[in-house]
């Protein structure tokens, strides 16, 4: 019984961890997808694996660009946050 609940803890934390690095490679938000990976295992780990980058609205022309970006590809204004 502690042997399962030991490899259980284990999954959870390790699948805390790579959606956490994940989140953070995908300009999301990490604590938020650590708490997620903690408490969901390995199942929010897949959901994230097939989530795109996080998009936000450019200032000038209010498309959705990749919330990594430094320029629009859009319009080509600077953003301040890339």
């Amino acid at each position: 019984m502690d042997t399962i609940l030991g490899i259980v803890l284990i999954v959870l934390l390790v699948s805390g961890a790579i959606a956490s690095g994940l989140a953070e490679s995908k300009h999301r938000n990490a604590l938020a997808w650590l708490a997620l990976g903690l408490l969901g295992g390995p199942f929010w780990v897949v959901v994230l694996l097939f989530l795109g980058p996080a998009r936000v609205a450019c200032s000038a022309c209010r498309k959705k660009v990749d919330a990594g970006a430094s320029i629009c590809p859009y319009c080509r204004t600077e953003r301040a946050g890339g």
